[in-house]
């Protein structure tokens, strides 16, 4: 990615080892999502997972898939910059509507199963499937 990247000190998502903020670059004015992955406590384990993660991402091409679109790596920290998915999580989506029509249900479902199914087709299973982890 050609360009500065801008962050906001607020994160969108925190975890165990990572956070995600959203970012934009400053050439392009493209926003994007950068995880930020602290090496610090990671074990040989954590390491391989995270670069299985990234050789996973950086072979996936579908329209229903986080695009991977760098990688930065220094001592402290591994950064991913991916696609900002600025729609939120599905289960926040399932909470706030209550109800969904089954036109309203056939419409969410059908681009994850796709999405599910190119991950089969290129060997790819991703084993947390759930709507926290499915993003608009």
């Amino acid at each position: 990615m050609e360009g500065k990247l801008v962050c906001s000190n607020l994160s969108v998502y925190s975890g165990a080892f990572s956070e995600v903020r959203k970012a934009i670059n400053i050439n392009s004015g493209d926003i994007v999502a950068v995880k930020i992955i602290l090496k610090q406590g990671l074990d040989e384990d954590d390491i391989n997972a995270l670069e299985m993660e990234m050789d996973i991402l950086a072979n996936v091409d579908h329209p229903s898939v986080v695009k991977l679109i760098d990688i930065f790596d220094n001592s402290d920290a591994m950064y991913l910059i991916l696609e900002y998915m600025a729609g939120g999580e599905l289960f926040d989506r399932i909470v706030e509507k209550e109800q969904y029509t089954e036109l309203e249900a056939v419409t969410t479902i059908r681009p994850i199963v796709d999405a599910i199914r190119y991950c089969h087709s290129v060997g790819i299973i991703h084993r947390d499937l759930k709507p926290e982890n499915l993003l608009y």
